[in-house]
């Protein structure tokens, strides 16, 4: 399928500044490889300090992701690789969300949000 020429300008007005030389140094702490998979969800978790129940949902959802087809609806999207993209970085001077915050809202979250009855109406 061929790109659209309006479709076309907007991707050059948008990136440009890529034909002047003009670029931004990547300075990040931890960028996951290319792809997705099974083990770069367990090295990114792993990283991230992620409780096993949050890891657990991230494999599952994987494997949704991957039975599902591109959307047929919108833009077409069969020309993006999706495998040379990186789907984890971690800017340098950022850390990991880790310690008592991050595990109390970990905790919040593998409760759900069943446990509230709604208010009745009167």
């Amino acid at each position: 399928m061929t790109v659209p020429v309006s479709t076309k300008k907007r991707i050059e007005t948008a990136v440009g500044y890529a034909r002047f030389g003009f670029k931004t140094e990547e300075k990040n702490t931890y960028k996951a490889p290319k792809g997705l998979n099974e083990k770069i969800v367990k090295e990114i978790s792993k990283r991230k300090n992620e409780p096993k129940w949050m890891l657990d949902f991230r494999l599952k959802a994987l494997k949704t992701f991957f039975k599902k087809p591109l959307p047929s609806w919108g833009p077409d999207l069969t020309q993006i690789n999706l495998e040379n993209l990186h789907y984890y970085v971690l800017p340098r001077g950022q850390k990991n969300p880790t310690g008592k915050k991050f595990r109390k809202k970990s905790r919040i979250l593998s409760k759900g949000s069943g446990s509230r009855k709604p208010k009745s109406v009167s």
